[in-house]
């Protein structure tokens, strides 16, 4: 058996070798470091997703009904909705249930649109959240407690539950946040939620790599992780990547990867 890598000789080996997760491909944009940046920090995420053994399974975009540019009641309500989660999940806070959930801030597009003396000006875009969440245990559906075993009743009273346990954690996941969640409408544009394993992928990345490359897609440098990454309301990725910012920002190698998006479309199931 070889022995397990630490993570200096990790990063060593990836320096060397260039990206570990994202499969090879010719690259049309090798002069442009700020893409490759991307994908190192992209790479980033994904190894300290595999350390903290928490890997996203689950990815929740969520879109405010009405147009938010508050960043910070935006990492209130992201506080909100980790609680509903956990409480969920995980009410004891026991280690063997834990739940990863780290939350991924992005701006909407800044538009052209008149303002109330009809002029013409810039309205800057208004903020969406995309979360990500670990597995959910299994013991969770086969030995609910009370409050799972009455959100199940509600969801498919004589029914049951599917067989399929990810259709329902999605359907619980769903009912949770849209009924203790007043910041989220009713609309199915209010609440998308996708499995890793229906997920086509995206930049060159497949499954829950590719979910990590989605929201991620627009951390350039140092600056926007900080404006994308919600560091407050993250548990699983806490410290690690505020360790390996610095090695992220003096990466200056040009050996880029290509980035293509290749996300297919997935529609919620049913819950009722």
């Amino acid at each position: 058996m070889s022995p397990v890598e630490t993570p200096t000789q990790y990063r060593h080996r990836r320096l060397r070798k260039g990206l570990l997760h994202k499969p090879d491909s010719k690259n049309p944009h090798k002069e442009k470091l700020w893409k490759y940046r991307r994908d190192y920090m992209r790479e980033t995420f994904i190894e300290n997703y595999i350390t903290s053994g928490l890997i996203p399974t689950y990815m929740i975009t969520r879109n405010y009904y009405y147009e938010e540019h508050g960043r910070e009641k935006v990492i209130r309500n992201n506080t909100r909705v980790g609680k509903v989660l956990e409480d969920l999940f995980n009410p004891r806070n026991k280690a063997e249930y834990a739940v990863g959930i780290d939350h991924f801030i992005e701006r909407h597009k800044d538009s052209l649109g008149l303002n109330e003396k009809d002029e013409w000006v810039v309205k800057k875009g208004s903020y969406h959240v995309h979360t990500l969440i670990s597995d959910i245990d299994e013991r969770v559906l086969t030995r609910p407690n009370r409050k799972i075993k009455k959100l199940i009743q509600k969801l498919y009273g004589e029914k049951g539950t599917p067989e399929d346990k990810e259709t329902t954690i999605m359907c619980l996941i769903d009912y949770a946040l849209r009924d203790r969640c007043s910041f989220i409408g009713h609309s199915n544009n209010s609440l998308d939620i996708r499995n890793s394993r229906h997920y086509a992928g995206y930049g060159g990345y497949t499954g829950w790599k590719g979910m990590v490359s989605y929201v991620t897609k627009d951390m350039y440098s140092i600056d926007s992780i900080d404006e994308i990454f919600d560091y407050k309301n993250n548990k699983t990725l806490r410290g690690m990547i505020r360790k390996n910012e610095k090695q992220i920002q003096s990466k200056t190698t040009t050996n880029t990867r290509k980035s293509t998006k290749n996300e297919t479309e997935y529609q919620m199931p049913i819950c009722v």
